[in-house]
């Protein structure tokens, strides 16, 4: 696989698990208009 694809997926992936975490965090889940952002992240 090309470096260039790698370098995406592991960024695709890091953004996926810190986007998981603050959709877990009680002030993330307080502001439900940035809450609604993370989970639209997650879908895409």
């Amino acid at each position: 696989m090309k470096p260039s694809i790698v370098a995406k997926l592991e960024a695709l992936h890091e953004r996926h698990e810190e986007v998981q975490a603050l959709l877990g965090d009680a002030q993330t889940i307080a502001d439900q208009e940035r809450f609604r952002a993370l989970s639209r992240d997650m879908r895409s």
